[in-house]
């Protein structure tokens, strides 16, 4: 029997399980009305399994199962919890649950869950618990085995390893090898001896003698050593030579090494094959001969030193005629005993480069020949190997004149170098081809690209691909006719890929037979004079067409002492302003157009003028038409050919004028409406800055304008509204987007909090370009006071409803069990009725307590755009029934539950459709509105029922569901109605309004 705790804020429930789980003879229950008391049981441990409810007072169930499984690990653990808590299923779950059961439904079944819950949960931990032992038994077990197997395992190895060794050796010992037994059978031999003697392992292995390989006139002396090598190895020699044959009779000549095996009266022996190092000391014999025939006959100068005392050995008579030195002067002595080196320091670095590369090669260092005179050496030196001892033998070349040529052509060189760097221009050199062969460092300020990358392109790899085939052509031909190079204009392609203009000039250069050797010349680079050069051009040009085709009217005119000279210049638009053409422009100035009014204020604007250089000034103008107009003139002074001339731009404001009259007029009339509206009007820049606000901020919030324009609207934002009105502003500049009205928290000046509702409006200039907003604002404090209450009530009201919800299902499930009890023992059929009747009433009556449950949650969230195929009730639709929708690609604006819509009308069928065995949605259009059609084959709906259903509690089960449907779907303006024929099915037709469905484009 198992020791089971169940833990339940309701006594009735707590009884009525103890009774059900203690019925099947497997339990034996403890209950407890709260967590805490639960843990603070000493006997905790003990028990078998844990049922917990998840809703109690203090700490809930999923807090207490986080502490079970802190404190007592895996202790089976299963969630009791009431309906429609799938979030709470999810997490205990999550936190380690082992199950969870529902509340709800008949409590003989809900109760048998639970105790096969609790029963599998139980076994499931034995077993687990019994697989840890087992495991934990078994990997002791494998542990020792895994300990004697590896021991076994290095003394296997170590004994292949000992055996691998002696077979490597003997394998690689890089000489043959055999192994001899005491009767000269050969036992075993290596590849190297197969190599030699020609006959294969399976051929001489325990088959084959050492005689069979031995001539006969050494096999006495052999036998000998092999009798000494086992009875008196002091007498026995261990290597000597004799002559070996190979299968195919060739005589070798061999040295053998020789040793018995200890312990063993077997002997290995090791065959060195000195054939060839035979024929190679005649050989060396021969070549030392002509070795020094060479030596003494070579025209350059060689000397033989010992390497192991660094004595001359010999020189050559070449060596005697440069230094002057005889023979016997210099054999038998060292380098510093005749003082032949210069550089004492240079040659110990030879000397230790010769110990280290054992060659030296053109080493420069300055000679001392017998008369004292200086000269400079090349030395090539090597070691090399006679009779087996060291010696360097080196060449000594002198290169004393070559050496001051050489010189005398870097110094050439080097201020060429210099002149060449420090020149602006690009020299360089091409050879007959165009092949660059010599660049100076100025190329890759100019090009990009070092002398080392020029040199070995030709010219023409750097030209303008645009250009480059009619340039290479004109260089080309100059080339074939030898002639100079002079201003040649040539763009180019940077490095970078920008063009560079090139402005080349170069000379050829021509053997003394005349054919041409190749061109020098220099490069300039005047990419910034001609672009400089085209953009005056394109300046003068600017101007004339700016002066032709201004929209304002241009006068050009001579600036003298007394004032204004004559025109020298005008446009079309001036002469229209003016009404006047050219020729009767031409002599006049610009006082000769003057009005008597404009005549007296002239002094003033030459004043203005000469003072600053610039002046604006309106003035009346009469053409000649009669018809006054009113001319804004800017003029400004500035040299013309060293002459002051003035420049005016004339614009005939006359229409500016009145609109700006009119404007002010405007202006008067839209204050006196903004001052006297109860709301706030007013205009920020797109930064937020106050350009105006009404008067009436004074009387909402406390401000008087003049304190509040020019600073930003943070200013009047709360600081927890701050970073909102800074999102919405940056919102505004970034995306043109006004969304409306905005709800900010503001401040009033004394210091209590407000709620502002601000509409706005995007201001932009005449191209679109946004420069502000305007709108107005109103005080909505006392109306948000008033829906933040009503929402604090709402919420009460929906705690309130969720508590009482809660306990009365816990009361109505104990109520539940106790009839059940009541009627398992009752054997009056009469009073069993009853009992059955009133279990009926219970069960209705905790259908309507959940479906308040369900109400509550109606439109408690925003609507959504739903894809009505998605919310089809598939996994419910019983495996009698063909279900089939044809409403893909349709989407519906509907409350959050439109699922539920469905999942009820799926059980309206089968419960109501009695033989149903199809069903199908699908949908038509009827004018704007869509027509959705939920059909079945049941037995259909009465003519006079038609409305009742969706009524509320109409119906044989809770009377519920189809008022539920209407519902929800009234919440978006959807509407339904069943228009079905009784007895072929039921029809439903839901109604949804133009503006609340999306069709996809079908295909």
């Amino acid at each position: 029997m198992y020791s089971v705790l169940y833990v339940d804020d309701e006594p009735s429930l707590l009884e009525i399980g103890k009774i059900f789980l203690e019925r099947s003879g497997n339990f034996r229950v403890t209950t407890m009305t709260s967590a805490e008391e639960a843990l603070a049981a000493p006997t905790l441990a003990e028990f078998d399994a844990i049922v917990s409810d998840y809703q109690m007072p203090g700490m809930d169930g999923i807090a207490f199962l986080k502490e079970i499984r802190k404190k007592y690990g895996g202790l089976p653990f299963v969630i009791f919890t009431g309906k429609g808590r799938e979030g709470v299923v999810i997490e205990a779950i999550n936190s380690g649950a082992d199950f969870y059961v529902q509340k709800g439904g008949d409590p003989a079944v809900q109760f048998a869950d639970l105790a096969h819950k609790v029963g599998l949960a139980i076994d499931r931990r034995q077993t687990q618990d019994e697989l840890k032992a087992a495991y934990d038994k078994l990997s002791s077990s494998e542990e020792e085995l895994r300990r004697n197997y590896e021991e076994l395992a290095k003394s296997e190895e170590a004994f292949r390893q000992s055996e691998g060794r002696y077979r490597a050796v003997f394998e690689n010992t890089g000489t043959a090898t055999a192994m001899l037994e005491e009767d000269t059978t050969i036992s075993l031999v290596n590849s190297r001896f197969v190599e030699l003697s020609g006959f294969t392992a399976a051929e001489i292995e325990g088959k084959m003698s050492w005689h069979d390989f031995t001539l006969p006139e050494d096999i006495p002396f052999m036998d000998e050593q092999q009798r000494l090598m086992r009875t008196d190895p002091t007498k026995a020699k261990n290597r000597y030579e004799f002559r070996f044959r190979t299968k195919t009779g060739e005589i070798r000549d061999i040295l053998l090494l020789e040793g018995t095996i200890p312990g063993t009266r077997q002997s290995v022996a090791s065959l060195l094959d000195i054939t060839d190092g035979k024929k190679a000391h005649d050989r060396l014999s021969e070549s030392e001969k002509k070795f020094a025939l060479l030596f003494k006959s070579s025209p350059v100068a060689l000397t033989l030193v010992s390497a192991a005392d660094g004595k001359f050995v010999d020189v050559n008579d070449a060596f005697v005629n440069h230094t002057g030195y005889t023979r016997d002067e210099v054999i038998g002595k060292k380098v510093a005993d005749i003082g032949l080196i210069a550089d004492p320091a240079g040659h110990d670095q030879m000397v230790a480069a010769l110990k280290n590369r054992q060659i030296v090669s053109g080493r420069e260092m300055l000679c001392r020949g017998k008369s004292g005179e200086i000269r400079t050496c090349r030395f090539f030196s090597s070691l090399i190997m006679m009779s087996g001892q060291p010696y360097v033998l080196t060449t000594v070349d002198e290169i004393t004149d070559r050496v001051r040529t050489e010189k005398a052509l870097d110094e050439s060189n080097r201020r060429f170098a210099q002149v060449a760097e420090s020149a602006g221009e690009w020299i360089w050199e091409v050879d007959a081809d165009g092949r660059y062969s010599y660049s100076s460092p100025v190329v890759e300020e100019i090009l990009g690209y070092t002398p080392e990358e020029i040199v070995g392109t030709y010219f023409y790899d750097h030209f303008e691909p645009g250009t480059k085939a009619e340039l290479t052509k004109s260089v080309l031909a100059v080339f074939k006719e030898k002639k100079e190079v002079r201003h040649f204009f040539n763009p180019c392609l940077h490095k970078d890929g920008h063009i560079v203009m090139l402005e080349s000039s170069g000379s050829p250069a021509l053997a003394d037979d005349g054919t041409l050797l190749g061109y020098r010349g220099a490069d300039l680079d005047v990419t910034d004079r001609i672009r400089t050069e085209k953009a005056l051009e394109e300046s003068r040009e600017r101007y004339r067409l700016m002066l032709m085709n201004a929209k304002d009217g241009i006068l050009v005119n001579e600036f003298t002492k007394n004032g204004p000279g004559k025109f020298i210049e005008v446009n079309d638009t001036a002469c229209r302003i003016l009404e006047m053409t050219r020729e009767e422009l031409e002599g006049l100035s610009l006082v000769d157009l003057d009005m008597e009014e404009t005549h007296q204020r002239a002094p003033g604007f030459v004043a203005e003028l000469k003072k600053n250089r610039h002046a604006v000034f309106q003035i009346p103008y009469r053409p000649k038409t009669g018809t006054e107009k009113t001319l804004d003139i800017s003029v400004s002074i500035f040299e013309l050919e060293g002459r002051p001339t003035m420049f005016s731009i004339v614009r005939d404001i006359t229409g500016q004028v009145a609109m700006e009259q009119s404007l002010r007029t405007s202006e008067e009339r839209f204050r006196a409406l903004v001052e006297t509206s109860p709301d706030m009007v007013w205009e920020i820049d797109p930064e937020g800055k106050f350009r105006y606000i009404s008067p009436q901020i004074e009387k909402i919030m406390g401000y008087v304008p003049e304190e509040v324009v020019g600073r930003t609207t943070l200013n009047l934002v709360a600081e927890e509204g701050r970073a909102f009105a800074i999102r919405e502003l940056e919102k505004h500049n970034r995306f043109g987007q006004v969304n409306g009205p905005l709800e900010v928290p503001a401040r009033h000046r004394d210091g209590h909090d407000m709620v502002i509702e601000i509409r706005s409006s995007r201001v932009t200039d005449r191209d679109g370009n946004l420069t502000g907003f305007r709108g107005v604002a109103r005080d909505i404090t006392d109306q948000r006071k008033a829906e933040d209450a009503l929402e604090r009530a709402n919420r009460q009201l929906t705690l309130l409803g969720s508590s009482t919800r809660h306990d009365a299902l816990n009361k109505i499930t104990g109520i539940l069990g106790y009839l059940r009890i009541v009627s398992m023992k009752c054997t009056d059929p009469e009073a069993k009725d009853f009992l059955l009747k009133a279990e009926a009433s219970v069960v209705s009556l905790r259908s309507l307590v959940e479906f308040t449950r369900i109400y509550q949650d109606l439109g408690s969230q925003e609507p959504l755009w739903k894809d009505l195929d998605a919310v089809m009730p598939r996994p419910q639709v019983p495996k009698t029934i063909v279900f089939s929708s044809e409403v893909s690609g349709i989407r519906v604006y509907a409350d959050a539950m439109l699922e539920k819509v469905f999942a009820n009308l799926l059980d309206n069928s089968v419960r109501h459709g009695e033989r149903v065995t199809s069903i199908r949605v699908s949908s038509r259009m009827d004018g704007t509105t869509l027509v959705v059609v939920w059909e079945d084959n049941g037995t259909g709906i009465v003519a006079s029922d038609k409305e009742k259903i969706f009524g509320r509690g109409y119906g044989k089960n809770t009377g519920m569901g189809l008022f539920l449907i209407r519902e929800i779907l009234a919440l978006t303006g959807i509407s339904i109605r069943e228009t079905g024929v009784p007895g072929s099915g039921a029809r439903f037709e839901i109604l949804v309004p133009e503006g609340k469905y999306r069709l996809a484009e079908r295909t």
